[in-house]
């Protein structure tokens, strides 16, 4: 049997410090800034009025749920199967479903939206590899900005 990794890195979406942290830990106080950190991946199940959710994992969305708040980040993704409304931040990829509703602004290296998604309203900030540096996504963890992209439609860019 392999070894499970010792330590793992997450960024602190306070102060946004590098910090090792156990891979099993949930949650933990940052110790540059001593504010808490969510670390585990979020899942939302029905409706929820916020003022921020943010984690250092990802934040899944699920058909009946819901999100209303000013701020919405998470390092690892963002997956919306159900709605949300909010300002995002996502330090992976972002899926929006096919029944999906949005509303609001995304920043992200990449975002995939399904068939049938419904988009009413918000600024999209997708990050070519100088803007991913320039938005400071390159400093999230599992985010590889890279030079060469390459165009997976089959079409001619």
């Amino acid at each position: 049997m392999g070894k499970q990794a010792r330590y793992r890195q997450v960024q602190c979406y306070h102060c946004r410090s590098q910090v090792e942290v156990s891979p099993r830990a949930m949650t933990m106080t940052c110790p540059r800034c001593h504010k808490r950190l969510q670390l585990e991946d979020v899942v939302v199940k029905a409706a929820q009025g916020l003022t921020k959710l943010q984690t250092c994992g990802r934040i899944l969305i699920e058909k009946k749920g819901s999100v209303r708040a000013d701020l919405v980040e998470a390092h690892e993704g963002i997956e919306v199967l159900g709605a949300i409304r909010a300002k995002v931040v996502s330090g992976g990829p972002v899926l929006i479903g096919e029944k999906a509703k949005w509303h609001g602004d995304c920043r992200a290296p990449s975002v995939r939206i399904g068939d049938g998604a419904k988009i009413e309203g918000g600024y999209f900030e997708i990050a070519s590899f100088e803007q991913g540096q320039a938005m400071g996504l390159s400093e999230l963890p599992g985010v590889y900005l890279t030079e060469d992209r390459t165009d997976t439609t089959g079409e001619d860019p």
